[in-house]
């Protein structure tokens, strides 16, 4: 469990602001907005907001060691 809470942690810490706040609405809101909501306060396309989810997740996944 260290090591999955140490990845998401250092992924967090090294993204860009923007990416940063993107984390955080999709993952530590109480209520996760849905993308549009958040596509809509990022200024940017649905279809961006799922591409950079997936990103994030990869990173986190490299980061854990997740197979």
């Amino acid at each position: 469990m260290r090591q999955i809470v140490q990845g998401i942690r250092e992924v967090y810490n090294s993204l860009p602001l923007e990416e940063q706040q993107l984390f955080r609405l999709l993952y530590w809101e109480a209520q996760r907005p849905s993308y549009d909501i958040i596509a809509a306060a990022l200024n940017v396309s649905e279809r961006s907001v799922k591409r950079h989810r997936e990103r994030l997740m990869e990173r986190v996944a490299d980061a854990i060691i997740y197979i």
